[in-house]
């Protein structure tokens, strides 16, 4: 920021400068907004961007703007990912795809908030297309997610089929289905429950 602040004052002498630095990060804000030694004091604005209201953003006529708003703090995520859906639905194919890639991107800072952009989605005569989702480094977490989930289930259900039709003990049921015995003790543990 001190090298920012000395490039841009050269270059406009008789202006004044206000730095900000806007922190876009989901951990708490930790970071330093000065400098301070023998010879040099030196510092700027730091705001995290999720002290910012979204509606704030909301109420902008720029798409940008309320795009930006996955980034604040979004108080009601279903609301916001269904009007800045509804609004995506009124555009040309190509400028609304422009846009759901920018939010996915976005988005990548906000990983808890995909899970409702796909519950308002689903419900919208909009759809991602594939390609762009597929694209997405969270959109294959979560189907990698869901496989694994998927296989879990799976081999829940084989351990009490086996526990329940052939009463087998759970060391015998591991070793038919190739998993840890304490997977399948675990698995019993909890139907019991």
């Amino acid at each position: 920021m001190l090298e920012y602040y000395t490039l841009i004052s050269q270059k406009y002498p008789s202006k004044d400068i206000l730095q900000m630095v806007l922190y876009l990060g989901e951990k708490p804000l930790k970071m330093k907004n000065k400098i301070q030694k023998e010879n040099i004091k030196f510092s700027y604005i730091l705001k995290d961007i999720k002290d910012i209201k979204c509606e704030e953003l909301l109420e902008s006529e720029d798409l940008t703007d309320k795009i930006l708003a996955v980034l604040c703090n979004v108080e009601n995520p279903s609301k916001y990912f269904r009007e800045i859906l509804t609004e995506l639905s009124k555009l040309p194919e190509r400028e609304r795809r422009d846009y759901l890639k920018k939010l996915l991107n976005l988005l990548s800072y906000r990983p808890k908030l995909m899970e409702e952009l796909r519950k308002e989605e689903n419900k919208m005569p909009l759809t991602i297309d594939k390609e762009t989702m597929e694209k997405h480094p969270l959109y294959k977490d979560g189907v990698e997610k869901g496989v694994e989930k998927g296989k879990l289930e799976a081999q829940k259900k084989d351990v009490l089929n086996l526990h329940k039709k052939l009463n087998l003990e759970p060391e015998k049921i591991a070793d038919i289905l190739e998993l840890p015995v304490s997977f399948v003790k675990e698995i019993l543990k909890e139907e019991k429950e």
